[in-house]
């Protein structure tokens, strides 16, 4: 009996214990839980604070623009400055004169207001409050836009914040003065923001786009199509410009289009169906070039495309136009390697439908020619000599 007592006592002492190891884990378990959770709690209200930081700028605010030849009085004037809004080295290759450099890459690009916003007050100081101010972006949109946005949440008198209309592109294109890199004698070299570069001095057009290295074996009837066209990713070289205003670029050049083909000529084929709806395309006569970072000397673009079938007879570019079909389609075609009726340059030497339906032939970049997929390139137009 003494020892079933014992026995008994012993149980007991155990399972007290037990209780107290699996209360004291059970603790342990719980305040490790809730010290994870307020954490990951700070963490987040860390993290949202942030971003409610940046969120906290108001976008879309209205803009109030001048015109260039306004903007261009205002030169010198004390009370005015000009604020360069692009990228830095775009306002190094050239500016307006007088022009502070308060680049807002990071507001468009990255959507960081904190960042942009500082760039403004360490460029601007106290002419913030003291001075009118004109701002300048590539061509008065995306750059001018978020300038407008920071400056109007930093508390700026926006009665007295002016966009340059259109842009470098419009200051540029209307040969005003500009001091830096290109006011020295080097030319200004299209990036992607500000993709087409119009040169009234030499009479050329400068286009930036890259390579996509899948048509260096798949086919393509394709040269230079803009990314944001249907046919935009169906290309050799993948463009960075609109179409239209590369359209619009030619025939501030004063090149003539032909504007002489139809969709149904596209339904003519060599040799095929329809041989009589075949036509070559008219209209101003271009030389088309290429070159890239390590490739200085431009290179014609035909060498640079081979026919599937080797026939490599000499390119005729033309200046085709088709403005109309090019809106209606919106296809981005800027270049296309045979005669087109919805491409704004194409060329002569294959007439309309040459790729239709019989596949007579396609054509395709020469990779030991053209640099890595990915390059970005500069496609140069001008008048044939």
């Amino acid at each position: 009996m003494k020892k079933l007592g014992i026995l008994v006592m012993a149980m007991v002492l155990s399972l007290g214990i037990l209780a107290g190891c699996g209360g004291t884990g059970g603790s342990s378990s719980s305040s490790a839980s809730a010290s994870a959770s307020a954490s990951a709690s700070a963490s987040a209200s860390a993290s949202a604070s942030k971003s409610s930081a940046s969120a906290s700028i108001e976008t879309g605010t209205a803009q109030n623009y001048i015109a260039i030849d306004d903007a261009e009085k205002l030169i010198g004037d004390s009370k005015t400055v000009f604020v360069d809004l692009r990228k830095a080295d775009d306002y190094k290759a050239g500016h307006i004169e007088g022009a502070i450099s308060a680049p807002m890459d990071a507001a468009v690009d990255g959507n960081d207001y904190d960042s942009a916003t500082k760039t403004m007050k360490d460029a601007l100081g106290s002419d913030l409050d003291s001075k009118d101010l004109v701002l300048v972006c590539y061509k008065g949109k995306k750059y001018a836009q978020a300038g407008t946005d920071v400056l109007n949440a930093m508390g700026a008198d926006m009665t007295k914040v002016k966009t340059l209309e259109g842009g470098m592109e419009a200051w540029t294109n209307a040969s005003k003065p500009l001091e830096g890199a290109s006011a020295s004698g080097s030319t200004e070299d299209p990036t992607p923001d500000n993709p087409i570069v119009v040169d009234k001095a030499k009479g050329e057009i400068r286009y930036m786009g890259f390579v996509d290295g899948v048509y260096f074996t798949e086919g393509t009837r394709h040269a230079v199509v803009y990314e944001g066209g249907s046919n935009g990713h169906k290309t050799i070289i993948t463009g960075y410009g609109d179409e239209k205003e590369f359209y619009q670029a030619c025939v501030d050049l004063g090149w003539v289009p032909g504007n002489n083909l139809t969709l149904e000529n596209q339904k003519g084929t060599m040799g095929g169906q329809n041989p009589d709806n075949a036509k070559t395309i008219e209209g101003e006569a271009l030389d088309v070039t290429i070159r890239w970072d390590g490739q200085d000397q431009e290179i014609p673009m035909w060498d640079c495309i081979e026919a599937t079938n080797g026939d490599q007879r000499p390119a005729e570019w033309r200046f085709g136009g088709n403005l109309e079909r090019a809106q209606e389609k919106n296809t981005g075609c800027v270049l296309c390697i045979d005669s087109c009726a919805v491409g704004i340059v194409s060329n002569a030497a294959w007439p309309s439908g040459t790729t239709d339906a019989d596949q007579v032939t396609y054509f395709h970049g020469k990779e030991d020619v053209l640099p890595a997929d990915g390059t970005n390139v500069i496609v140069t137009f001008r008048k044939a000599a």
